[in-house]
């Protein structure tokens, strides 16, 4: 399985002034607007530091690496790299995991009467407290969106939302090949969701701009989404937990 690990951008000093006692880790299915989003979170600033243990890890899903990054191929990875650290759990060698997916996958599988990806790796994790699943419904795509100030007056009955239908199957919209969420990424904050930069160059402007477009909001995203969904999680209903679990992290790390 191929992976990549990305840590946050820190000086030794910094590190030496953090009483963080856990390393954070967050697992992401490719490298897009997960793994740009969290980057960014990566250099928020608290008490004029940056977050020196969040680490922002993404499995590549292109080419022959694609089905590396389903869903319970992240809780394998997660499991063996517990396994890989060296006292793990004891006091000063703590660690939590964030397994970032998307639940339109899930969706479809209740519908046909399959075995439900979301309900199988919530069973893996079941013993494990210090895994955290991080979830969507249809896509994360919908977070980025609740970082618009005007989500709820414009989308809160949006049936389009949980459909999240190519354009193309849109009556009021152009046809093509996008789907609705990612479009109302671009049109709103100009940003196209799925784009991925090879460059370091490119890499750092985006997750500039990232930071600028939704970061900047983050108060917004965490109100639209006690407003939308309250966080709690659904296969039946548009949803995000994303917000809650960014409050915890910020939360333990002293950044609120």
């Amino acid at each position: 399985m191929e992976f990549r690990e990305f840590k946050g951008n820190t000086r030794e000093q910094e590190a030496e002034k953090s009483d963080l006692r856990k390393t954070l880790k967050v697992i992401a299915e490719g490298r897009a607007a997960e793994y740009y989003y969290f980057r960014a979170l990566s250099t928020m600033t608290g008490h004029n530091r940056l977050l020196p243990n969040l680490e922002v890890i993404y499995i590549d899903k292109i080419n022959d690496s694609k089905d590396d990054s389903h869903p319970p191929k992240l809780i394998e990875w997660v499991k063996e790299d517990k396994s890989k650290i060296q006292g793990y759990g004891q006091p000063g060698n703590e660690y939590e995991y964030y397994v970032i997916f998307d639940l339109d996958r899930s969706r479809v599988e209740m519908q046909k009467w399959k075995n439900v990806t979301y309900d199988y790796v919530k069973e893996q994790i079941k013993d494990d407290f210090d895994v955290f699943l991080l979830n969507t419904n249809p896509c994360f795509e919908l977070w980025l969106l609740l970082h618009y100030e005007g989500f709820c007056e414009k989308y809160l009955n949006d049936e389009e939302i949980l459909r999240n239908r190519k354009l193309k199957y849109i009556d009021h919209l152009v046809d093509s090949k996008t789907k609705y969420l990612t479009h109302l990424v671009s049109e709103i904050f100009g940003i196209n969701s799925k784009l991925r930069n090879d460059s370091i160059e490119e890499d750092i402007l985006r997750r500039q701009r990232y930071k600028e477009c939704f970061l900047d909001h983050l108060g917004c995203a965490l109100k639209n989404e006690r407003i939308f969904c309250g966080s709690e999680i659904s296969l039946n209903a548009a949803c995000s937990n994303i917000g809650l679990h960014i409050s915890r992290i910020l939360e333990s790390t002293n950044c609120t």
